[in-house]
């Protein structure tokens, strides 16, 4: 395989898969990008994979993930040179790439383990494979129609997930009485995460993580039906 310094959607191939192990695999037929990469080339690379993502998958993760990735490089290449990136330098540029409104993951605070390897090829090879995995299945929704609901600091941002439009403003009620009820309780000096029980188990997210989702505040918000 010729070794490609311009990376193109077409050399990602992205897999969706949606169930008990709800994951994303993405296979390409190029380099991974490092932290130190050229700017100009990492955008291409970044903007490359975003679009076979975005193309390819209709889901996103809302939850924690696992990711597993695996760099195809010659020993030789690797060992011999200085041209090839510490293993550690691949991790955050791919993250970016698959993260935000078209991709997979809301914000890569959201990966909990990373477990990251090359091995050896043939010297003409130059390739990687991704996996992103849920650790909670059902974690793993449609993109659509997504939005947030931002109840300010420090309870952040809540997810209003794709369905039934009159579930909607319930969802945010809910939300609201268990903040109101989380106050009550540290009012009357119960232990923070003795309080933290009334509160949704759905995670939140900091409003500065959400760049390009579409969030509304609670306090001047009438949520669209």
């Amino acid at each position: 395989m010729r070794r490609t310094t311009s990376a193109e959607a077409s050399h990602f191939t992205v897999t969706q898969i949606f169930g008990y192990d709800s994951a994303v695999k993405v296979e390409a037929s190029i380099d991974p990008i490092s932290l130190q990469t050229d700017p100009e080339r990492k955008k291409t690379f970044q903007s490359a994979l975003a679009e076979a993502v975005k193309v390819n998958t209709d889901r996103i993760f809302t939850g924690d993930v696992k990711a597993e990735i695996t760099w195809f490089v010659p020993e030789e290449r690797r060992y011999n040179t200085h041209l090839v990136a510490d293993i550690d330098n691949i991790i955050k540029p791919l993250f970016d790439a698959v993260t935000g409104p078209n991709g997979i993951m809301i914000d890569d605070n959201q990966v909990q383990q990373v477990t990251a390897s090359w091995l050896d090829v043939q010297p003409d090879e130059h390739k990687f494979w991704m996996r992103v995995t849920a650790l909670d299945s059902d974690e793993f929704i449609k993109r659509k129609s997504l939005r947030f609901v931002d109840f300010g600091r420090p309870y952040g941002c809540m997810l209003l997930p794709s369905g039934p439009d009159l579930l909607k403003p319930i969802l945010v009620g809910n939300f609201a009485r268990a903040i109101h009820h989380y106050q009550e309780q540290i009012a009357n000096r119960v232990e923070p995460a003795v309080a933290k029980r009334v509160m949704p188990i759905q995670r939140s997210y900091p409003l500065a993580r959400l760049k390009g989702f579409e969030v509304e505040t609670y306090a001047s918000s009438q949520v669209r039906q």
